[in-house]
Protein backbone atom coordinates (compact mmCIF):
# COMPACT_ATOMS: atom_id res chain seq x y z
CA UNK A 1 0.00 0.00 0.00
CA UNK A 2 2.90 2.28 0.64
CA UNK A 3 4.87 1.57 -2.44
CA UNK A 4 1.38 2.19 -4.34
CA UNK A 5 0.98 5.43 -2.65
CA UNK A 6 4.34 6.92 -3.50
CA UNK A 7 4.38 5.94 -6.90
CA UNK A 8 0.64 7.70 -7.47
CA UNK A 9 2.63 10.72 -6.27
CA UNK A 10 5.25 10.55 -7.96
CA UNK A 11 3.41 10.17 -11.47
CA UNK A 12 0.81 12.82 -10.33
CA UNK A 13 3.81 15.04 -9.29
CA UNK A 14 5.16 14.09 -12.95
CA UNK A 15 1.94 15.03 -15.05
CA UNK A 16 1.18 18.05 -13.06
CA UNK A 17 2.80 20.35 -15.33
CA UNK A 18 1.93 19.01 -18.83
CA UNK A 19 -1.66 19.48 -17.44
CA UNK A 20 -1.11 23.14 -16.73
CA UNK A 21 -2.52 24.54 -19.76
CA UNK A 22 -5.87 22.69 -19.52
CA UNK A 23 -7.27 23.88 -16.07
CA UNK A 24 -10.47 22.26 -16.31
CA UNK A 25 -8.69 19.12 -16.94
CA UNK A 26 -6.26 19.53 -14.05
CA UNK A 27 -8.66 20.38 -11.69
CA UNK A 28 -10.65 17.22 -12.43
CA UNK A 29 -7.35 15.17 -11.74
CA UNK A 30 -6.57 17.18 -8.67
CA UNK A 31 -9.92 15.66 -7.55
CA UNK A 32 -9.07 12.45 -8.40
CA UNK A 33 -5.74 12.73 -6.99
CA UNK A 34 -6.94 13.47 -3.62
CA UNK A 35 -9.76 10.87 -3.68
CA UNK A 36 -7.24 8.39 -4.38
CA UNK A 37 -4.83 10.01 -1.51
CA UNK A 38 -7.93 10.10 0.94
CA UNK A 39 -8.79 6.45 0.11
CA UNK A 40 -4.91 5.32 1.13
CA UNK A 41 -4.97 7.21 4.05
CA UNK A 42 -7.57 5.37 5.67
CA UNK A 43 -6.94 1.82 4.57
CA UNK A 44 -3.27 2.38 4.94
CA UNK A 45 -3.78 2.34 8.47
CA UNK A 46 -6.88 -0.04 8.57
CA UNK A 47 -7.54 -2.07 5.60
CA UNK A 48 -10.40 -3.92 6.09
CA UNK A 49 -10.31 -7.34 6.50
CA UNK A 50 -14.24 -9.23 6.55
CA UNK A 51 -12.49 -12.11 8.44
CA UNK A 52 -11.77 -9.90 11.38
CA UNK A 53 -11.70 -11.54 14.33
CA UNK A 54 -12.53 -9.95 18.14
CA UNK A 55 -8.39 -10.20 19.57
CA UNK A 56 -7.25 -10.90 22.78
CA UNK A 57 -4.20 -10.28 24.61
CA UNK A 58 -1.55 -12.62 25.59
CA UNK A 59 -2.26 -15.12 28.29
CA UNK A 60 -0.43 -15.54 31.57
CA UNK A 61 1.92 -17.63 31.18
CA UNK A 62 2.88 -15.98 27.58
CA UNK A 63 2.76 -12.50 29.45
CA UNK A 64 5.77 -14.20 31.59
CA UNK A 65 7.55 -15.59 28.89
CA UNK A 66 7.74 -12.23 27.14
CA UNK A 67 8.82 -10.30 30.14
CA UNK A 68 11.80 -12.23 30.64
CA UNK A 69 12.55 -12.77 27.11
CA UNK A 70 12.71 -8.92 26.79
CA UNK A 71 14.69 -8.55 30.02
CA UNK A 72 17.79 -5.97 29.01
CA UNK A 73 20.06 -7.54 31.63
CA UNK A 74 23.19 -8.31 29.66
CA UNK A 75 23.27 -11.90 31.11
CA UNK A 76 19.76 -12.43 29.44
CA UNK A 77 20.59 -14.90 26.95
CA UNK A 78 16.32 -15.12 26.25
CA UNK A 79 16.88 -11.46 24.94
CA UNK A 80 17.30 -11.46 21.19
CA UNK A 81 19.16 -8.43 20.85
CA UNK A 82 22.39 -7.94 21.28
CA UNK A 83 23.79 -4.51 21.53
CA UNK A 84 23.26 -3.72 24.93
CA UNK A 85 21.21 0.26 24.22
CA UNK A 86 18.83 -1.43 21.74
CA UNK A 87 17.71 -3.80 24.38
CA UNK A 88 17.57 -0.83 27.21
CA UNK A 89 15.62 0.98 24.27
CA UNK A 90 12.77 -2.15 22.80
CA UNK A 91 12.54 -3.04 26.77
CA UNK A 92 10.89 0.37 27.84
CA UNK A 93 9.41 0.97 24.44
CA UNK A 94 7.93 -2.68 24.90
CA UNK A 95 7.09 -2.53 28.35
CA UNK A 96 4.90 1.42 27.55
CA UNK A 97 2.68 -0.64 25.13
CA UNK A 98 1.89 -3.79 27.39
CA UNK A 99 1.75 -2.02 30.83
CA UNK A 100 0.80 1.84 29.79
CA UNK A 101 -1.85 0.55 27.30
CA UNK A 102 -0.13 2.88 24.53
CA UNK A 103 -0.74 2.80 21.02
CA UNK A 104 2.28 2.42 18.81
CA UNK A 105 1.69 5.81 17.16
CA UNK A 106 1.33 7.52 20.43
CA UNK A 107 4.80 5.74 21.90
CA UNK A 108 6.73 6.53 19.20
CA UNK A 109 5.51 10.36 19.42
CA UNK A 110 6.63 10.36 23.07
CA UNK A 111 9.00 12.91 24.26
CA UNK A 112 11.55 13.98 26.85
CA UNK A 113 8.83 16.85 28.44
CA UNK A 114 6.12 14.20 28.48
CA UNK A 115 7.42 12.55 31.39
CA UNK A 116 7.26 13.08 34.81
CA UNK A 117 9.76 10.72 36.45
CA UNK A 118 10.28 12.31 40.08
CA UNK A 119 8.25 13.67 42.70
CA UNK A 120 5.49 12.36 44.67
CA UNK A 121 3.27 10.91 41.50
CA UNK A 122 5.20 9.59 38.61
CA UNK A 123 3.37 9.79 34.59
CA UNK A 124 3.63 10.49 31.12
CA UNK A 125 1.02 12.74 28.86
CA UNK A 126 0.27 11.58 25.68
CA UNK A 127 -0.51 14.66 23.46
CA UNK A 128 -3.19 14.18 21.10
CA UNK A 129 -1.72 15.81 18.09
CA UNK A 130 -3.95 15.92 14.89
CA UNK A 131 -0.97 16.63 12.67
CA UNK A 132 2.45 15.64 13.64
CA UNK A 133 4.62 18.26 11.24
CA UNK A 134 8.23 17.76 12.65
CA UNK A 135 8.80 13.78 12.78
CA UNK A 136 11.77 13.70 10.61
CA UNK A 137 10.45 10.30 8.79
CA UNK A 138 8.41 9.63 5.27
CA UNK A 139 5.56 7.92 7.49
CA UNK A 140 4.36 10.13 10.69
CA UNK A 141 3.04 8.08 13.71
CA UNK A 142 -0.80 9.13 14.33
CA UNK A 143 -2.82 9.44 17.85
CA UNK A 144 -6.41 7.78 16.75
CA UNK A 145 -7.36 8.32 20.70
CA UNK A 146 -8.21 11.37 23.31
CA UNK A 147 -4.88 12.68 24.76
CA UNK A 148 -4.46 11.25 28.45
CA UNK A 149 -2.26 11.00 31.22
CA UNK A 150 -0.81 7.36 32.18
CA UNK A 151 0.54 6.88 36.18
CA UNK A 152 3.99 5.00 36.25
CA UNK A 153 4.39 2.77 39.59
CA UNK A 154 7.68 3.54 41.32
CA UNK A 155 9.84 0.75 39.46
CA UNK A 156 8.44 1.38 35.98
CA UNK A 157 8.92 4.64 36.37
CA UNK A 158 12.97 4.27 37.61
CA UNK A 159 13.15 1.90 34.75
CA UNK A 160 12.56 4.67 31.94
CA UNK A 161 14.19 7.09 34.44
CA UNK A 162 17.33 4.70 33.44
CA UNK A 163 16.78 4.38 29.90
CA UNK A 164 16.60 8.34 29.68
CA UNK A 165 19.27 8.98 31.93
CA UNK A 166 22.10 6.84 30.77
CA UNK A 167 21.10 4.68 28.19
CA UNK A 168 19.42 7.00 25.35
CA UNK A 169 22.88 9.48 25.44
CA UNK A 170 24.33 6.91 23.79
CA UNK A 171 22.12 6.83 20.32
CA UNK A 172 24.03 8.86 17.65
CA UNK A 173 22.34 12.36 17.38
CA UNK A 174 20.62 11.51 20.75
CA UNK A 175 21.26 15.76 21.44
CA UNK A 176 19.61 16.57 17.87
CA UNK A 177 15.68 15.96 19.24
CA UNK A 178 13.49 15.27 21.82
CA UNK A 179 11.72 12.48 21.00
CA UNK A 180 12.32 9.55 23.65
CA UNK A 181 12.70 6.64 21.29
CA UNK A 182 15.71 6.72 18.87
CA UNK A 183 17.22 4.39 15.51
CA UNK A 184 20.36 2.92 16.20
CA UNK A 185 21.44 3.38 12.83
CA UNK A 186 21.15 6.94 12.56
CA UNK A 187 19.69 8.45 16.18
CA UNK A 188 16.40 9.39 14.32
CA UNK A 189 13.05 8.78 15.86
CA UNK A 190 11.98 5.44 14.90
CA UNK A 191 9.72 4.80 12.15
CA UNK A 192 6.30 3.62 12.07
CA UNK A 193 7.22 -0.15 11.19
CA UNK A 194 9.95 -0.22 13.53
CA UNK A 195 7.96 -1.82 16.71
CA UNK A 196 6.82 -4.28 14.41
CA UNK A 197 9.93 -5.73 13.12
CA UNK A 198 11.48 -5.40 16.98
CA UNK A 199 8.49 -7.93 17.37
CA UNK A 200 8.68 -10.24 14.45
CA UNK A 201 12.80 -10.34 15.48
CA UNK A 202 11.31 -11.55 19.11
CA UNK A 203 8.89 -14.17 17.11
CA UNK A 204 11.71 -15.64 14.78
CA UNK A 205 13.36 -16.89 17.93
CA UNK A 206 10.55 -18.08 19.94
CA UNK A 207 7.51 -19.56 16.96
CA UNK A 208 4.86 -19.65 20.39
CA UNK A 209 3.80 -16.26 19.43
CA UNK A 210 3.50 -16.44 15.96
CA UNK A 211 0.16 -14.56 14.97
CA UNK A 212 -0.34 -13.71 18.96
CA UNK A 213 2.10 -10.65 19.43
CA UNK A 214 1.67 -7.38 17.82
CA UNK A 215 2.15 -3.97 18.82
CA UNK A 216 -2.18 -4.18 19.09
CA UNK A 217 -1.64 -7.23 20.69
CA UNK A 218 0.66 -5.59 23.82
CA UNK A 219 -1.94 -3.13 23.80
CA UNK A 220 -5.11 -5.73 24.24
CA UNK A 221 -3.24 -7.29 26.89
CA UNK A 222 -2.86 -4.23 29.13
CA UNK A 223 -7.01 -3.98 28.53
CA UNK A 224 -7.20 -7.64 29.50
CA UNK A 225 -5.14 -6.91 32.64
CA UNK A 226 -7.20 -4.06 33.46
CA UNK A 227 -10.49 -5.84 32.88
CA UNK A 228 -9.39 -8.57 35.39
CA UNK A 229 -8.44 -5.89 37.49
CA UNK A 230 -12.01 -4.06 37.61
CA UNK A 231 -13.60 -7.21 38.04
CA UNK A 232 -11.59 -7.81 41.14
CA UNK A 233 -11.96 -4.55 42.06
CA UNK A 234 -16.09 -4.29 41.88
CA UNK A 235 -16.52 -8.03 42.38
CA UNK A 236 -19.59 -7.32 45.24
CA UNK A 237 -21.03 -5.58 42.77
CA UNK A 238 -24.03 -6.99 40.60
CA UNK A 239 -23.23 -7.44 36.71
CA UNK A 240 -24.68 -3.62 35.49
CA UNK A 241 -23.37 -1.88 38.49
CA UNK A 242 -19.75 -3.56 37.59
CA UNK A 243 -20.66 -2.47 34.07
CA UNK A 244 -21.12 1.19 34.75
CA UNK A 245 -18.40 1.33 37.58
CA UNK A 246 -15.68 0.19 35.13
CA UNK A 247 -16.89 2.23 32.07
CA UNK A 248 -15.30 4.90 32.93
CA UNK A 249 -12.47 3.99 34.10
CA UNK A 250 -11.73 1.84 31.27
CA UNK A 251 -12.69 4.89 28.62
CA UNK A 252 -9.84 7.13 30.40
CA UNK A 253 -7.06 4.24 30.48
CA UNK A 254 -7.83 3.76 26.49
CA UNK A 255 -8.61 6.94 25.79
CA UNK A 256 -12.06 7.05 24.19
CA UNK A 257 -14.41 9.33 24.47
CA UNK A 258 -17.35 9.13 27.09
CA UNK A 259 -20.05 6.21 26.55
CA UNK A 260 -17.57 4.55 23.80
CA UNK A 261 -18.59 1.06 23.12
CA UNK A 262 -14.35 0.24 22.87
CA UNK A 263 -14.16 -1.22 26.26
CA UNK A 264 -16.92 -4.04 25.65
CA UNK A 265 -15.00 -4.83 22.19
CA UNK A 266 -12.01 -4.95 23.50
CA UNK A 267 -12.51 -7.20 26.90
CA UNK A 268 -14.60 -9.51 23.94
CA UNK A 269 -11.74 -11.51 22.60
CA UNK A 270 -10.79 -12.20 26.39
CA UNK A 271 -14.82 -13.33 27.44
CA UNK A 272 -15.11 -15.56 23.83
CA UNK A 273 -11.43 -17.38 25.03
CA UNK A 274 -13.41 -17.89 28.58
CA UNK A 275 -16.18 -19.03 26.92
CA UNK A 276 -14.25 -21.67 24.61
CA UNK A 277 -12.13 -22.91 27.65
CA UNK A 278 -15.22 -23.42 29.64
CA UNK A 279 -17.14 -24.85 26.85
CA UNK A 280 -14.01 -27.63 26.03
CA UNK A 281 -14.34 -28.29 29.56
CA UNK A 282 -18.05 -29.03 29.56
CA UNK A 283 -17.30 -31.30 26.67
CA UNK A 284 -14.46 -32.95 28.12
CA UNK A 285 -16.59 -33.96 31.33
CA UNK A 286 -19.74 -34.81 29.39
CA UNK A 287 -17.43 -37.15 27.36
CA UNK A 288 -15.44 -38.42 30.48
CA UNK A 289 -16.00 -42.63 30.72
CA UNK A 290 -18.48 -43.25 33.07
CA UNK A 291 -17.66 -45.93 35.85
CA UNK A 292 -20.88 -48.44 35.93
CA UNK A 293 -21.08 -50.35 38.90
Amino acid sequence: MRGAKKFIDYLWLFYEGRCARNLEQLKIAKRSYERMTAGFKLYMKAPYRGDKKDRIGLTPALQAKFIAIIDPDESNNLNPWKIYKVRWRNYILLLLLMLGGNRKGETLLLKLNNFQLTGMRKYYDIVKNKDVIDYPRAESPSVKTLGRQVVLHDQLAALVEHYIVNVRKEFIGWQSTSYVFLSYRDGRPLSVQTPNSILNELIKQYPEFVGLLSPHRLRNTFHDLLNQALDRKFKGESGLSRKILKAPIQEAAGGWAKNSNMPEHYAKGSIQAKVAELQALLQQEALKPQLVD
